[in-house]
């Protein structure tokens, strides 16, 4: 009877787990398509990125980050994309070890329709980034 027990307990824990794995890989996979989007819309040509990194912040905030380097924009530019899981939105976050904003080759739009977008500066590990939730 004991050993019944727990093999159920197993099986519970193997489902419980392999539905928090799935569900990580779906929302990544969404995440990256919205960023995917995003980086489309802006009008960075694909073929222009390199050194593509794309991460997820599970000990702090749970959101995906990716980041690049676009060629023909300054070497020590990074583009950082966040994707914040609770609200869907994407945070664009330019980043450089030598200028507080940098001058990025492909900003994206800003019209005065879109209440949602907003330019500030944020403070996270020192560095200063341009921020504009879309």
């Amino acid at each position: 009877m004991r050993n019944k027990y727990s093999w159920m307990l197993l099986g519970l824990a193997v489902i419980v787990t392999g539905f928090l794995v799935g569900k990580h890989y779906y929302t990544k996979a969404y995440a990256k398509r919205e960023i995917d989007a995003f980086v489309t819309e802006q009008g960075v040509p694909s073929k222009a990125i390199y050194d593509e990194k794309m991460v997820w912040d599970w000990q702090k905030s749970g959101d995906y980050i990716k980041r690049f380097k676009v060629r023909g924009d300054s070497a020590d530019i990074v583009y950082g994309y966040l994707f914040i899981v609770g609200g869907g939105d994407v945070l664009f976050m330019p980043y450089s070890s030598t200028s507080d904003e940098p001058d990025v080759k492909y900003p994206p739009e800003k019209t005065e329709d879109d209440f949602n977008l907003y330019y500030g500066e944020a403070m996270r590990m020192g560095v200063r980034r341009c921020m504009c939730i879309i």
